[in-house]
């Protein structure tokens, strides 16, 4: 029973932080963003219960690396440490030297917290390099994130049509844990904050899976044909998924993930017959891809969203609206579908909940309004402006104005409006007051009132965010620790065999992708983009020195002591 007991043990302390890994590749993703308690009073950032299972990991990943188990040195690691110091440094040159930090707890804790978050983030590469050991590891992992793929897919289904509840993060009033459901135009989200982090999430996840399904059945040989099916059927989830998000800047990431899967693969292809079936299988997956938009995305404001930009050429957008509207009006006609009518003991909210200024505060980023009332196109109701008056005896009192809009949000959309009206002209700001350090974490969206703390807080282009928070310095020791990477994974394609074909050309791609998806949204600050993008940097590295033994520059010298 002793020795039993002694293997068990043994076991678990060589094993302990590939079990952690495995679970949080489950919870993270699936666990919806429920709120345990406020960090700062009323910031739309709060603890969560992955937080807590973070911070357990990172003491147990401590204790490992005190005790010499692990080794914890990739070759990324230096500028980590410098994107971390240099976040401090901004911290201290915010508060010290340009004032853009007030000298108050809750404006020095908000640095605190973001500059802490990304810590918290990176963790997770050096905790997945060290899990990660040797080629069944490698395959336990990847098999676990096909699996959360389809898992979170099959709940947004739930969410669509079955009224499974949400929780967003969209506003302050949602983040404190407040259960939803989807109304007929609201974005499928599934168990993330938003459509935007849940989208973006697919663009990670949904190339990795293209690649390994082409060769699933070579992956796992027996039995031969099941592999394949269950990661193809993985994708296929994840796709609608994607498409239902309607998020446009993420389909176009994902489209360019694919077409960088497919002709990778196609290019580093060791057979002849294997680029001929590559060829036919790229040609026949954009078709697949392109009918699924037409199909998913016209029925579910996808192709809408991209159709705004059409909509200055008159005769599209006559052809286009016409046909739309006998799109919709027939599958009532004919009987199919019926009024959308919200479940019992559900919270839904409507114009009037936003008049009364529950989700709205005066700290949401708007657009500029100018004297024009036409309402924006992806605006779908007439939102009032509520005002405080004063009366004749003082006593302040609500009502009710017509909401105007600025010259960008009748242009291109609220949503783009935005961006170029509040939060792209303050991240320039923050940048053109420091370029080489940034004017400090969650300090750009306030413009020139550092005095007053805002609840939330994004730019909507990871970049700019960057820029504006940490400047030069920090955007460069960020970004480039990805390209790196990147760099290290197409470097390494001629002389990979298949598993580290698989694992080099789903990073590249995954990567790239998200890159793109940072243009427009800030996915590298999204808690569940950033924790899963990298856990698959670690993942990539360490599969380095499990599939690559022979290698010299690029990637890590074999360890066989480790594996």
């Amino acid at each position: 029973m002793k020795d039993k007991l002694t293997r068990v043990w043994q076991w678990l302390d060589d094993n302990i932080l590939l079990c952690l890994s495995v679970f949080l590749i489950f919870f993270i993703p699936l666990w919806p963003k429920i709120p345990l308690a406020d960090l700062l009073p009323g910031y739309i950032v709060r603890l969560r219960l992955e937080d807590i299972v973070v911070g357990i990991a990172f003491v147990i990943y401590l204790v490992q690396v005190w005790r010499g188990k692990i080794n914890w040195k990739m070759p990324t690691w230096q500028g980590i440490f410098a994107n971390i110091v240099l976040g401090l440094m901004s911290i201290a040159c915010g508060l010290l030297i340009l004032h853009t930090i007030p000298w108050g707890a809750v404006h020095i804790g908000k640095s605190l917290l973001h500059w802490a978050r990304y810590i918290e983030y990176f963790f997770m590469a050096f905790l997945f390099f060290a899990s990660i050991k040797n080629k069944n590891t490698l395959k336990i992992v990847a098999f676990c994130m096909l699996l959360t793929v389809s898992a979170i897919s099959i709940y947004g289904m739930g969410q669509k049509y079955l009224y499974w509840p949400v929780y967003s993060t969209m506003n302050r009033e949602f983040s404190k844990g407040m259960r939803l459901v989807l109304t007929p135009h609201a974005r499928v989200q599934s168990t993330f904050g938003g459509h935007y982090d849940f989208a973006a999430y697919l663009v990670l996840l949904l190339p990795i899976t293209l690649m390994i399904a082409r060769h699933a059945g070579q992956i796992w040989k027996k039995p031969k044909h099941w592999p394949a099916l269950g990661v193809w059927t993985a994708h296929i989830l994840g796709l609608w998924s994607l498409i239902v998000s309607a998020a446009r800047t993420s389909i176009i990431a994902y489209f360019a993930g694919a077409v960088i899967v497919i002709t990778l693969d196609i290019l580093y292809s060791k057979r002849s017959k294997g680029r001929k079936f590559g060829a036919w299988w790229g040609h026949n997956f954009c078709y697949f891809a392109l009918v699924g938009l037409l199909i998913f995305g016209w029925g579910e404001d996808m192709i809408e969203r991209f159709a705004h930009v059409l909509d200055k050429i008159q005769p599209l957008h006559d052809a286009y609206h016409t046909a739309n509207k006998w799109r919709k009006e027939l599958p009532y006609k004919l009987g199919w579908k019926q009024e959308w009518q919200p479940p019992e003991n559900s919270v839904v909210v409507t114009v009037d909940d936003y008049g009364n200024n529950t989700v709205i505060t005066p700290t949401d980023a708007q657009p500029k309004p100018t004297a024009s009332t036409t309402r924006p196109v992806d605006v779908y109701v007439d939102v009032p402006d509520i005002k405080i008056g004063i009366d004749a005896s003082g006593n302040a009192y609500m009502y009710e104005a017509t909401r105007t809009w600025s010259v960008n949000a009748e242009k291109y959309g609220l949503s783009m409006a935005i961006r170029l009206d509040t939060l792209w002209p303050n991240a320039i700001a923050g940048f053109l007051r420091n370029p080489l350090l940034g004017s400090g974490y969650g300090m750009i969206t306030k413009g020139e009132s550092f005095a007053v703390f805002t609840e939330a807080d994004s730019t909507d282009n990871n970049y700019l965010r960057h820029l504006g928070e940490t400047g030069l310095l920090g955007a460069l020791t960020f970004y480039g620790t990805i390209v790196y990477t990147i760099w290290t994974a197409l470097k390494t394609l001629k002389r990979s065999r298949l598993g580290g074909r698989v694992v080099n050309i789903g990073y590249s791609a995954a990567a790239i992708g998200l890159l793109i998806n940072a243009l427009y949204i800030d996915v590298f600050a999204a808690s569940k983009v950033a924790f899963t993008f990298w856990m698959i940097d670690g993942i990539f590295w360490a599969s380095q020195q499990i599939l690559l033994p022979l290698s010299t520059s690029g990637a890590i010298k074999h360890d066989k002591s480790k594996n």
